[in-house]
């Protein structure tokens, strides 16, 4: 026994626009005519800008983070940085492709918004991000002199220089070397002097050398090793 609403369907009217057959809706207003009146992505910012160091491919969130062309990481960054999408709904973000010459990111935004009467209007727009390139805070120490706030000094007197070897490897094999401002090896008394802008980060260093360390603590204005 079938029910009632079983053979229900919608009724069909005339768009109150263009006069063209359709289904019944809330706005009395076709597809076509509503895309044409009504657009949801008004209120969202398309024309961004984004920084990036150009000496170490970090990009600006903040903070400066190290991320992918066309990662995921990078697109929840950029989507933080778009005005009014917290007006509409997001349904779906995608990257298109460009030149990694051209120094432009585009994201594919699909958003979804409530234009009443219960009537849902979903829209696709792109937001475009030119990058501007800026020096990141590390790369701006790097190359000041005096930048460094905590030296750690590795010494071994050795005929051979297969532990400094081991020890880079172990540091390139933990990225620990992201956090050095610079390095300095000194022939004349075998050893090390790794620069780091704080102390705190200097202890990573030492998670790598199984030997007794001490910390002196002293004020200084310049460092000839470091800044030669």
């Amino acid at each position: 026994m079938s029910t009632p609403h079983a053979n229900f369907t919608l009724p069909t009217i005339l768009c109150c626009i263009c006069g063209t057959s359709m289904h019944t809706n809330p706005t009395n207003m076709c597809a076509s005519c509503l895309h044409d009146r009504i657009d949801v992505t008004a209120e969202i910012n398309k024309k961004l800008t984004i920084h990036s160091c150009r000496s170490c491919g970090r990009f600006l969130g903040p903070p400066w983070q190290e991320v992918d062309l066309e990662s995921k990481e990078l697109l929840v960054m950029c989507l933080r940085k778009i005005n009014g999408l917290n007006k509409v709904k997001l349904i779906d973000a995608a990257w298109i492709w460009t030149e990694p010459h051209s120094m432009r990111l585009k994201i594919k935004l699909t958003v979804q918004k409530d234009i009443g009467s219960g009537a849902y209007l979903q829209q696709s727009t792109i937001a475009e991000f030119v990058i501007r390139n800026q020096q990141c805070k590390h790369c701006e120490a790097s190359y000041a002199t005096g930048a460094w706030h905590a030296i750690v000094q590795v010494r071994q007197r050795v005929t051979h220089k297969r532990t400094f070897f081991y020890l880079e490897q172990l540091m390139l094999k933990h990225e620990a070397h992201k956090e050095c401002v610079k390095i300095v090896v000194s022939c004349s008394f075998d050893m090390l002097l790794y620069g780091f802008i704080s102390l705190f980060l200097s202890r990573y260093l030492r998670l790598f050398v199984t030997v007794s360390t001490s910390i002196s603590r002293r004020r200084t204005k310049h460092c000839a090793l470091l800044t030669s």
